[in-house]
C-alpha cells in the first residue's frame, strides 16, 4: 500500500513539471502588457495610451515554437482614437514564450475617430483664410484680425465624424471691429476640419475712432493740387497742366467705397478747374490704404479732365512773328452763343512798301470741348496798297488755347506764327 501511494506521487508530481515545460502560448492581457512595454513608436507614439487589443487570427506552431497573432489594437491620443493592424510573433526559448517582432500597419490604414467635438484652438485656426460676409463687404479673415472667440453652441455627432458650432466671434482690422455670430460646419478625417462657414446677420461694425479716415474737401483737392493732367485735343499737342488749389471750384465726392474690413477706401470725386479763360471738368480717384505699421496712405489713382468751355470773346494783343519784319498783332471777337465773329489787325514793326499794315474780318464756330478756334478770312477792312488780288496775305486765323503760358497760340495772315494775351 505504501508502495502504491509513493508510486502516485511520484506520477503527479512528474505531470506537474510536465505541464510546467509546456507552458501555454501568451493570453490577451500578456499580449497588451507587452505591446505596451515593447517601446515601439510605430505603435505608441509620446502620449499615446494602448486601450485594448482584440485579437483576429492565430496561429500557434508548437513544433517551431512560433506563435503568430493578428490583431486589431485601439489606442488613444489627444482625444483621438486609433484602430491599429497589428502582427506580433512570439517565439518560445526553453520553457517560456517571449515577444519577437511586431509590425504595424502603414498610418494611413488606420481607422481614427474623434472622442470628442473640435476643440477651441481648432476652431479659431481653421476660421483663418476665411471669407465672410459682414455689413455688406467680404471680410477675408486673417489670424491677427480675430481678437476675441466664444463658443455659444455645439450640436456634436461623433458617430458620423460631424461637429457643428455656433461661436460669437470679435474680429479687429484695426480700422473696424466687428462683432457677430457665425456657423461653422466641421467633419473630421485624422483631423477636424472646417467644411462650411458662414456668418449670421447679427454683425455690428464699429469704427475705430482714433483710426478713421474722414478725409475733407481739403485733403482731397490737396492730393489733386500734386498732380499733372494731360489735357488732349484733337487739333494741337496734348498739354500737360498742373492744377492749384486756387483754382478749383464745385468740389463733390460722387461716392465713396469702402472694403477689405475698412482698410481700403475709395473716394470718387470731381470738381470745376479754371485757367486763363478755360473751364475744364475733373474726375479723379483717391485709394487709401490703411497699414498697421505705416497708417494711411492716400494716392490720386485715376483722373481725367476735359475740357468744358473757353472763353473767346475780347480784345487778344500781341506779336506775330515773319522773316524779315515782325509786328504786332490784335484779334478782336465777339460771340454769340457758338458763332464768333471779328477782326484781325496787324501791323508790323517797320513800315515801308513792302512792309505795310493791313486788318480783315474773321469769323467761326466754336468748337465743343475744344481749346482751338478755326476763324475763316473775311473781306478786308485795311487792305494794303500793294496787295494783289491774287495774294495769300489774308488767311484764315487758326488760334489755340496755351494754359500753361496763359496765351492764345496760332497762325495768321501769311501763316505767320501768332502769341496774343487778353
Amino acid at each position: 500500500m505504501k508502495k502504491r501511494n509513493l508510486l502516485l506521487m511520484v506520477m503527479v508530481a512528474m505531470a506537474l513539471v510536465f505541464v510546467a515545460g509546456c507552458s501555454s502560448a501568451p493570453k490577451e492581457d500578456e499580449i497588451k502588457d507587452d505591446l505596451i512595454s515593447c517601446g515601439d513608436d510605430q505603435l505608441l507614439r509620446d502620449g499615446e495610451t494602448l486601450d485594448s487589443i482584440e485579437i483576429t487570427d492565430r496561429t500557434t506552431d508548437k513544433k517551431n515554437k512560433t506563435d503568430s497573432i493578428l490583431c486589431v489594437v485601439t489606442t488613444h491620443k489627444d482625444d483621438i482614437s486609433y484602430e491599429k493592424g497589428v502582427q506580433v510573433t512570439y517565439y518560445k526559448y526553453d520553457k517560456d514564450w517571449e515577444i519577437g517582432n511586431i509590425s504595424v500597419s502603414d498610418a494611413n490604414s488606420w481607422l481614427m475617430k474623434p472622442l470628442k467635438g473640435v476643440d477651441d484652438e481648432t476652431i479659431t485656426d481653421e476660421l483663418v483664410n476665411q471669407r465672410i460676409r459682414v455689413d455688406g463687404q467680404d471680410w477675408d479673415i486673417e489670424a491677427s484680425d480675430i481678437s476675441k472667440i466664444t463658443v455659444d453652441e455645439r450640436n456634436s455627432d461623433l458617430e458620423n465624424n460631424k461637429d457643428e458650432v455656433s461661436v460669437t466671434i470679435t474680429l479687429d482690422s484695426g480700422v473696424e471691429k466687428a462683432t457677430g455670430t457665425l456657423t461653422a460646419d466641421f467633419e473630421f478625417d485624422k483631423s477636424w476640419e472646417l467644411v462650411s462657414c458662414k456668418a449670421n446677420d447679427d454683425f455690428e461694425v464699429v469704427v475705430n475712432e482714433t483710426k478713421a479716415l474722414n478725409m475733407t474737401e481739403d485733403d482731397l483737392t490737396g492730393l489733386l493740387a500734386n498732380e499733372t493732367f494731360t489735357l488732349r485735343d484733337s487739333h494741337t499737342t496734348d498739354q500737360e497742366v498742373t492744377v492749384t488749389r486756387d483754382q478749383i471750384s464745385d468740389f463733390k465726392i460722387n461716392s465713396q467705397n469702402v472694403i477689405n474690413k475698412g482698410k481700403n477706401q475709395k473716394y470718387e470725386c470731381s470738381c470745376t478747374f479754371t485757367k486763363v479763360n478755360t473751364v475744364c471738368d475733373v474726375q479723379f480717384t483717391v485709394e487709401n490704404t490703411y497699414e498697421n505699421e505705416t497708417g494711411w496712405n492716400s494716392v490720386v489713382s485715376s483722373k481725367k479732365i476735359q475740357v468744358k468751355s473757353v472763353d473767346w470773346a475780347g480784345k487778344w494783343i500781341g506779336r506775330y512773328l515773319a522773316v524779315p519784319y515782325a509786328g504786332d498783332a490784335v484779334l478782336e471777337l465777339n460771340v454769340n452763343g457758338n458763332q464768333v465773329t471779328g477782326t484781325y489787325t496787324y501791323t508790323p514793326d517797320v513800315l515801308n512798301q513792302f512792309s505795310e499794315a493791313g486788318s480783315y474780318n474773321v469769323s467761326g464756330t466754336i468748337e465743343e470741348n475744344s481749346l482751338t478756334l478755326r476763324l475763316a478770312a473775311g473781306d478786308w477792312i485795311n487792305k494794303p496798297s500793294k496787295i494783289k488780288e491774287w495774294s495769300s496775305t489774308k488767311q484764315d486765323v487758326i488760334v489755340s488755347i496755351n494754359l500753361n503760358e496763359n496765351q492764345m497760340e496760332g497762325s495768321g495772315h501769311d501763316c505767320n506764327s501768332i502769341a496774343l494775351n487778353r
